[in-house]
């Protein structure tokens, strides 16, 4: 007789070997397959404990196969223990149907579990997309000028300037290095800093003026209206460049002509008419002053005579200035370049101021004087008068 004594539980044999297996509620497994052949022993002798389970060696099943069938029998003819095996097999059905039930709804449970994870994991990541995503920018609020790019350096946010432009957000331009002088307006020329200058106005900052080679001659002062240049001229010279001596007799004889000390009589500065009635001006040709010479009281053939400065003319020179020769009794004018007679103006030449042009003779590298020789004629109504003479260093 087998007899499990681990605990107190029936042991069985299968019906059909192959297919048609019972599971048995027992600890002991071994022989979960085959029929009960024995009862419960509480307190089993020694002998039964070393013969507990004839059936421990499953290679020896087929072997015992009649003994099997014997007990089989014998199992079945007894009607109340076959009532007893029914009603021992009946909880056995309803525990596999709940085991598989209890599998069929783990499954189920872990499915929906894993889908349940799935979904709070795509939830979660698309939550944290949005948020990632539709945070704002720190560029959102730092707009970079001039093409300037922006980029997150941590939580700060950073303008990269190209092409020369420089600040915070790259509002500042390579112009700003850069100051154009004299109303000149600074651009970009392939993005390098250049100045645009006012008509008149050269150099890289516009600093070279109309007044920078210095046109204003004879110690003229230049200034600069609009694109032009205008000079201020000292007294003696007057042109656009100062570059024309003048005698104008406002100012005595002025800087260019002093009297000659070896003729009989001198120039006299004098404004309006002349004291003697029917010759000389009434006035001057220009300003209030002209310089004449006064035939009262001297001798016929008198000399008054008006010396220049020195001149020096690289190339041919001009001389220019008018005259008045009103009087019955007219002598001569003369004029000489050093001691060569250049032009001569003789008797009456009416109640007018003339205007009389002479080239003169280049002298490079030596020195002349320009000479004004009054004569007097037959008569007191001889007055002579010059005013406005000029003196060009260039050709007339």
């Amino acid at each position: 007789m087998a007899v499990n004594y681990k605990k107190c539980f029936r042991t069985y044999e299968n019906e059909r070997f192959d297919n048609k297996v019972t599971i048995v509620t027992d600890e002991d497994d071994d022989q979960s397959d085959y029929e009960e052949i024995a009862e419960c022993v509480e307190n089993p002798s020694e002998k039964e404990k070393k013969i507990q389970n004839k059936y421990t060696d499953w290679n020896k099943r087929d072997a015992s196969k009649s003994t099997k069938s014997e007990n089989k029998s014998k199992v079945n003819g007894d009607k109340t223990e076959s009532k007893q095996d029914f009603d021992l097999e009946l909880p056995r059905v309803q525990k596999v149907k709940h085991v598989k039930d209890v599998s069929k709804t783990w499954r189920t449970a872990c499915l929906l579990i894993a889908f349940l994870c799935v979904g709070l994991l795509s939830v979660n990541g698309v939550l944290l997309w949005l948020m990632l995503s539709s945070k704002v920018s720190p560029c959102a609020h730092v707009p970079c000028f001039h093409d300037g790019n922006c980029s997150v350096s941590g939580e700060i946010a950073v303008c990269i300037c190209h092409r020369g432009f420089n600040g915070l957000r790259c509002e500042g331009s390579p112009c700003d290095n850069l100051n154009c002088d004299n109303g000149g307006t600074c651009f970009l020329d392939e993005f390098q800093p250049k100045c645009a200058c006012k008509n008149g106005f050269t150099g890289e900052k516009c600093t070279i003026t109309p007044c920078s080679r210095i046109p204003c001659e004879h110690a003229g002062t230049c200034s600069v209206t609009g694109s032009n240049f205008s000079c201020s001229c000292l007294n003696g010279f007057i042109g656009i460049q100062c570059e024309i001596y003048e005698a104008d007799f406002e100012n005595d004889v002025g800087s260019m002509f002093i009297q000659d000390l070896s003729d009989e009589h001198n120039w006299t500065v004098h404004s309006n008419s002349t004291p003697s009635r029917l010759t000389g001006p009434s006035s001057a040709y220009k300003g209030d002053y002209y310089l004449y010479f006064e035939a009262t009281s001297v001798t016929r053939r008198s000399v008054a005579r008006l010396l220049s400065r020195d001149f020096i003319f690289e190339s041919t020179g001009c001389l220019k200035f008018h005259y008045h020769m009103y009087g019955s009794d007219m002598g001569d004018l003369i004029v000489y370049q050093e001691s060569r007679q250049i032009w001569r103006k003789a008797g009456d030449q009416g109640n007018q101021w003339r205007f009389a042009e002479i080239s003169l003779h280049a002298t490079t590298f030596n020195s002349s004087k320009i000479s004004f020789e009054a004569v007097r004629g037959t008569g007191y109504k001889s007055d002579i008068a010059i005013d406005d003479v000029q003196v060009l260093l260039r050709g007339c």
